[in-house]
């Protein structure tokens, strides 16, 4: 019988919500150390940490044939045309994560909003981040989560719908319409 491989995105499917998926993935990166006191609590660089390995777990699954397309293209100059990045003109940063590329290149704004990371639509962390924000707007309109969710850093590919999609599974926000 051959064991499968752990996956991340298999234990993160399993939780309610972005903050625990960070939480918890910050705790097992820590260094195990049997001397050190055991806090529960994180620091905001060890979630941060969590937050750059989880999207890059998630890109490297969502985005396969894609990753090997910005490699060429880092070598070529072109991307393939028959990658689903194409129009955003995509690159690896510094921490491996696909990031949009583009014209804002020159601007004042801080780079991860000029440059948000890619995730695709369909994964369970973009669902449990779609939840994240549309909580913390306070179950405003699809507008007000998507302006959020990319001021944040992030660009998930088909946004739009992915926001309606959940805005219209919403309890809540049934109710108020």
């Amino acid at each position: 019988m051959v064991k499968e491989p752990f996956r991340l995105t298999d234990c993160i499917s399993r939780l309610s919500s972005w903050t625990k998926a960070v939480g918890v993935v910050s705790y097992l990166k820590r260094p195990f150390n049997k001397n050190k006191p055991k806090t529960v609590a994180t620091t905001v660089a060890e979630r941060q940490h969590a937050e750059r390995h989880i999207f890059k777990e998630i890109q490297r699954t969502g985005f396969k044939n894609e990753i090997i397309s910005i490699s060429q293209k880092e070598q070529n100059g072109k991307i393939s045309r028959q990658s689903s990045l194409q129009k955003l003109d995509p690159f690896v940063d510094e921490q491996g994560l696909i990031r949009v590329g583009g014209s804002l290149e020159n601007s004042t704004l801080p780079f991860q909003v000029k440059h948000p990371v890619v995730l695709p639509r369909s994964s369970q962390v973009t669902n449990l981040i779609t939840d994240h924000f549309h909580n913390k707007v306070k179950h405003q309109e699809k507008g007000m989560i998507m302006n959020k969710i990319c001021s944040n850093g992030l660009w998930i590919l088909g946004l739009h719908a992915a926001v309606a999609s959940y805005i219209y599974k919403c309890v809540q926000c049934r109710r108020q319409r």
